[in-house]
This record gives C-alpha cells, sequence and structure tokens, in this order.
C-alpha cells in the first residue's frame, strides 16, 4: 500500500467526519435531531515478509447517538404532561363556571327563596309576588347560562377530538411512509439516521395526542398500537381511527378503530394519555358529573315547588299552579335498570342515555307562571274555633306539606280531621288515623301525619294553650273569594259548630236558595233530592248529598246547642279567603332547607343514586357538593400537572444531555477533524514530493 493511499483514506476519513460534524452544527435546533458520530477503523494490513503494513484507515459507520431508555422515559412524561395540560384547560374554565358570583347558581338560587321570604310578610302585595317571579326567572336563566356554557365546553370537547384524531391518522400515515423509506434504504448495518430521527419525532408528537406503544420489528421497521393493542401502524400498513356518535347519545363522542375485521368502538377508558385522553378524561369525569348534576338539581327544585304550590291557593282562593316547567319526564332511572314500558328485547339504562336526560333537564328548565296573583300563597286547609265555645287554644296557620317526589301522587284530605287538645300532653293534641309529632324548630308547630300509604302531612301552629281540653276541625277551605263563595248557617246561634268544602270527587254545590233542614232530636230532615250521611271524623260530623250523589257541603253539629226541632238553612256565605294568609309560601320556604337531594354516586359510571338512596343534604348543599367536587379535582389535576412538568422538563435534559448536539464539543470536533485533515493532506503532500524526487533521480 502506497503512502499516497493512506494519506488519502485518512484524508476522505477527516473529510466524513468533518461533514458529520457540520450535519450535528447546522441542526442544533432541528426537534427531534440525534447527535451523529463516526466510526472508523485500520484496514486490514498487507504482509510483506518482513511483517504487517498498516494500509491507512477505513470508515465503518455513521451512527446516532440514542438511547431507547431515555426515549421511552421522554415519551411517557410527553404523553403525560400533554394528557395533564389538556386536562387542566377545561376543568379550570368549569372551576370558574361553577365558582363565579356573576354565573353561581347558589347565588341566584338563595335570591329566589329570599324574595319568597320577604312575600311572607304581605302575601296580598302584587309587587312581591312579581318579585317572586322575577327571581324565578332569573334563577331560570342562571341555569340556561350555565347549561349554556356547559353545551360550548362539550362542543369544544367534541372539535377537539375530532381534530385530535384527524392528527392521529396524519401522523400515522406519515411513520408507516417513512418505515417503506427505511427499508428500502437501508444496506445492511447502514441505516438512514435522518430518517429514524423523523420517525422517532413522528412518534412523540404522536404520544402528544395520544399514548402509544412501539414495537421495532426486525427489518427496523415500527408496529405502532393504541389503546389495548389496536395497530394504528404495521410496517408499512397504516390503519386510520374514526369519530363516530354513540348510539344513545349523537352528542357523545366514541373513537372507533377500522381494522381488518370491521370498525370496532374502543372504550374511552383505554386511552391512557395525551390531549386525546385528558379530553376524554374532562368530559367523562367533570363535565358530565356537572351537567348531570344540574339536571338532577333543576328536576328536584322543579319538583318540590310545584308539589308544594299544588296544595295551596293562589290570590282568587284558588288551587295552586305548577311555577316551573315539568320536568320529571326527563328523570331517568339508575344505569342497568329497565326502562319502562318494558320492550322487547329489554331495553336497559345506559349511562348515555341517562345523561342526555339530565342534559335535556337542564336545557328545559323554565318557569310557567307569568301571572304573580296565581302563586299559590295561601294554605288550601282551615281550622275551626274550639267546638265546645272555647277560645283557647287556636290554630294560627294550617298547611298540606307536600312529600315524596318524581310526580309521585299528592294525598287529598280525606275529609276533616278532629284535632284533639290534651293539655299537659306531649304533643298536646290527638286525630285518630294521625300520628301528632313536635314540628323541628317551630316554636308551637306541630306536624300530622297519617297513617295511610302515601301518608298525608298536615302541619300547623297552634297558640293560647289553655288547661281545659278542646277539639278542633281541620278541613278544606271553600273554593274563591267572592263575598258569597264560602257557606253561612241561618240562625247563626247554636247548633252547628263548623262547616267546611265538599271532599271527594264528583262534588255538588249549594243552591241559591239554601238547603233547609231540621232536626228531630234523632236524625236530620232535608228537601227532596238531598240525603244527610254521617262522616265521622269528626264526631256529630255531618255531609249533604244531592241527587247525583254528589257531596255538597260538611258541616258537624253540637250536641250541646242542638234540640229537637231546631231548624237551618246552610246556603252561601263569606268565603274563606284570608288576603293575609301566607302558610303555603312558608311551606315553599322550608324547601330551601329541606334535605331533597341524594349525594351523585362515582360520577363515572353512574349519575343516579335511584330512589332507594337517603336523602343526605338541600339544594344548596347539593350545589356545593358539585362546586367542590370541580375544586378538589381541578386542584388534584393542577398538582399533578405541575410535577408532570418539572418530570418531562428533567428527562428532556437527560435525554439532549445524551443524544443532543453540544456546539462546544462540535467545535472540538471541527478543529480535530481540521488538523486530521490537513496531516493527511502532508502526507499526500510528502508522498507526492517523495515520488517526483525519485522521477529526477538518474
Amino acid at each position: 500500500m502506497s503512502i499516497f493511499n493512506i494519506g488519502l483514506s485518512g484524508l476522505n476519513a477527516a473529510q466524513v467526519a468533518l461533514s458529520t460534524v457540520a450535519q450535528n452544527v447546522t441542526n442544533v435546533n432541528t426537534p427531534g435531531y440525534h447527535r451523529q458520530r463516526v466510526s472508523q477503523a485500520a484496514q486490514m494490513p498487507s504482509f510483506e515478509g518482513y511483517g504487517f503494513v498498516g494500509r491507512g484507515v477505513e470508515m465503518t459507520a455513521v451512527n446516532r447517538v440514542y438511547n431507547s431508555y431515555l426515549e421511552r422515559q421522554l415519551t411517557t412524561a410527553t404523553t403525560q404532561d400533554s394528557k395533564l395540560t389538556t386536562q387542566m384547560s377545561y376543568l379550570s374554565q368549569l372551576e370558574d363556571l361553577l365558582g363565579d358570583e356573576h354565573t353561581s347558581l347558589g347565588n341566584s338560587m338563595s335570591d329566589l327563596f329570599k324574595s319568597m321570604q320577604a312575600l311572607n310578610s304581605t302575601p296580598d302585595s302584587i309587587p312581591a309576588r312579581q318579585s317572586v317571579v322575577n327571581s324565578a326567572q332569573a334563577f331560570a336563566g342562571r341555569v340556561q347560562l350555565v347549561n349554556g356554557r356547559f353545551e360550548e365546553l362539550r362542543t369544544g370537547i367534541n372539535t377537539q377530538i375530532r381534530s385530535s384524531v384527524s392528527q392521529i391518522n396524519a401522523i400515522g400515515k406519515q411513520i408507516s411512509e417513512i418505515n417503506v423509506q427505511i427499508q428500502s434504504l437501508g444496506q445492511g448495518a447502514a441505516i438512514p439516521n435522518d430518517l429514524m430521527d423523523k420517525r422517532d419525532q413522528l412518534v412523540l408528537d404522536l404520544n402528544r395526542l395520544v399514548k402509544a406503544d412501539v414495537t421495532v420489528q426486525s427489518d427496523g421497521r415500527y408496529t405502532v398500537s393504541i389503546g389495548s393493542g389496536q395497530a394504528l401502524v404495521a410496517s408499512g400498513d397504516h390503519f386510520p381511527l374514526e369519530v363516530v356518535e354513540s348510539l344513545d347519545d349523537p352528542q357523545k363522542l366514541e373513537i372507533a378503530y377500522a381494522g381488518s375485521n370491521g370498525t370496532v368502538r374502543i372504550p374511552d377508558r383505554l386511552f391512557e394519555g395525551g390531549s386525546l385522553s385528558g379530553l376524554i378524561n374532562s368530559k367523562a369525569e367533570a363535565l358530565n358529573r356537572s351537567q348531570a348534576d344540574l339536571g338532577r338539581l333543576v328536576i328536584e327544585v322543579a319538583d318540590q315547588l310545584n308539589r308544594q304550590s299544588s296544595t295551596g291557593r293562589d290570590l282568587y282562593n284558588q288551587p295552586g299552579g305548577d311555577i316551573f316547567k315539568s320536568l320529571n319526564a326527563f328523570r331517568p332511572l339508575p344505569v342497568g335498570e329497565e326502562i319502562q314500558p318494558p320492550t322487547v328485547p329489554p331495553t336497559f339504562q345506559t349511562l348515555e342515555t341517562q345523561m342526555k336526560s339530565y342534559r335535556d333537564a337542564a336545557a328545559n328548565f323554565s318557569v310557567v307562571i307569568t301571572d304573580p296573583s296565581k302563586l299559590a300563597v295561601g294554605s288550601s286547609l282551615k281550622a275551626s274555633l274550639p267546638l265546645d265555645g272555647k277560645l283557647k287554644p287556636t290554630i294560627s296557620s294550617v298547611w298540606q306539606s307536600a312529600q315524596g317526589s318524581n310526580g309521585a301522587a299528592i294525598p287529598a284530605l280525606p275529609g276533616p280531621i278532629e284535632l284533639k287538645y290534651v293539655p299537659d300532653a306531649k304533643p298536646p293534641f290527638t286525630a285518630e288515623g294521625y300520628t301528632v309529632s313536635d314540628a323541628p324548630g317551630v316554636p308551637g308547630g306541630y306536624v300530622l301525619t297519617s297513617d295511610a300509604d302515601p301518608s298525608l302531612v298536615v302541619e300547623f301552629k297552634a297558640e293560647g294553650m289553655g288547661e281545659d281540653a278542646a277539639t278542633l276541625i281541620i278541613s278544606n277551605k271553600a273554593l274563591g273569594k267572592d263575598a258569597n263563595s264560602g257557606f253561612a248557617v241561618k240562625p247563626e246561634a247554636g247548633g252547628i259548630a263548623a262547616m267546611w268544602a265538599p271532599y271527594g270527587d264528583p262534588v255538588g254545590s249549594v243552591p241559591a236558595a239554601g238547603i233547609s233542614m231540621s232536626w228531630d232530636g234523632s236524625a236530620w230532615s232535608v228537601p227532596t233530592g238531598y240525603t244527610v250521611e254521617a262522616a265521622n271524623p269528626p264526631e256529630n260530623g255531618y255531609r249533604i248529598m244531592n241527587g247525583a250523589g254528589e257531596e255538597v257541603v260538611g258541616f258537624a253539629a253540637d250536641p250541646a246547642k242542638l234540640a229537637a226541632g231546631k231548624s237551618f238553612t246552610i246556603g252561601s256565605g263569606p268565603s274563606d279567603f284570608t288576603p293575609s294568609d301566607n302558610s303555603n309560601m312558608l311551606a315553599m320556604v322550608k324547601i330551601q332547607t329541606k334535605k331533597t337531594m341524594s349525594s351523585t354516586p362515582d360520577g363515572i359510571s353512574n349519575f343516579n343514586p335511584g330512589d332507594m338512596a337517603g336523602k343526605t343534604t338541600d339544594f344548596q348543599g347539593f350545589f356545593g357538593q358539585l362546586v367542590s367536587f370541580v375544586g378538589n379535582k381541578t386542584n388534584e389535576v393542577k398538582i399533578a400537572a405541575q410535577a408532570q412538568t418539572v418530570s418531562l422538563k428533567e428527562t428532556y435534559l437527560a435525554r439532549e444531555s445524551f443524544s443532543g448536539v453540544n456546539l462546544d464539543e462540535e467545535a472540538a470536533n471541527l478543529i480535530r477533524f481540521q488538523q486530521a485533515y490537513q496531516a493527511s493532506s502532508k502526507v499526500i503532500q510528502i508522498a507526492q514530493q517523495v515520488f517526483s524526487d525519485l522521477l529526477q533521480m538518474r
């Protein structure tokens, strides 16, 4: 081997090394670029008899500095950071929405009950009644505002999901194309480093979108899988993902895998990283829970207030109607229960159909009462003075308390309640067929609960407790506020202690001329076409029936003042309407602190705790639980995101320290390889000089 060839091999080696250094320097800011380095070795020496003589240097490889462990760490840190950052973005918006005083449902709901409380001071005031209607409309408007923002967030998440899947497919296609290029360009141990870097950077970008696992094939190609092993890329083949609507709720998007056996929906739980997972988790863990709780809340608010309103009387002494639109039709079953009426095959409640019902409920929440005079402020019940003529005790207010929920029937008063006052007893009242208990937190308040199922519940406040036993009657008010809409008896003195509106269905009316009746000492005589039936309770109670079998009026006789031959005429009389009656509105105000809500289950597999779940909190407490849940979730993700950001930075620096370009190092290499190049050039120059000298020898 001539000295000239040895120098030439060194010159070529130095040139390749300088080119590699130049490649490193120019790609110092290229994402995903790995520093390259040359490998060289002495050429096989030649035997010349006296020994082996060197033949120069040869290039063996140009390799990239790559550490698979560090690359896996960086990929894992990147996919988790992207997931948490995306989650944090949407959770912070939810937290701001629910916690902001300008959009908080808690303040608006509190204002509604404050206006009801204020109405109790002037129950016949139209402005005060209008204030309640306005507060109800403001609360409904706030619900629509919050629900509208929920829908905007849902739409934004769905748009991002579609965009993410499009990007995933585009990256997957590029990886499959590079797989083909690498296979075609690879020559034995030599590999196209820049293509490898580009492919690895695409894998990193893919993991920002979705957690992807990479398997390296024997020929250097990548198989990329997501979820539970569904292949996105297999060598040169690409299997794109699809975004499809849920079969149960079009607003719920699902990711489907277009495999060789058709489209397969991938469960959301299988996506564990990347922004796609963050989007799915934000919707599943926080947005869905928030919107479902909003739906549950407004269903119950409407149901409870409407139920209580139906037991009262408005400003015209007519039965109360709904305040809010009834939402009971949107109330779903717990997940897994069979939907009624039965179908073939049976249909069961799913999380998606449950979520859709709650979203529809929130979207339909509205105020249906527009006339403030229609607010059922007063009670439909009245209480007579003691039958024995004693002035004490008296009942200052009495009302029916609507129980239950979900459209369950509210039992009507089956007839007058004979309430006996028993001094020194605890409690001091009894009534046949009813249990009497103290009303918690209400001085002089008592609760009557019937033994029937469902129970009828009547509450009243008693005043002026005396030392003597007495009997009172609780009964229905007559409808209407006209001067003659009630009942009157002539002569007024003695014989008949109380009268009340008829019960049951059908009911009749007292004719304009009245109904004349007399007592012969053992029975009542009434005009043709009418009969008198005993009504017990109360004791000595009766009801007058017309020929059509309709009850016309009920009354209680006073035996002590009822003499044989005494005659009466029952006709129209003063209205039972009392403008200052606020009993039913007091009952509505109490709903604010009534335990009407059950805590939400896990919020991921079921939003409805079912009818058997105990009622543990009131409306404000339930909304507070939601705000607390979102706040805690946001804080949890925030802490995790901050820690993951630090981890990602450290992992990236570790990777860059090992594989990245160090300009100081490359500058030193430039000098080193330049000197090698110059030295090899000098060898060639010397060889040329020697050859020239040889030619000039004689």
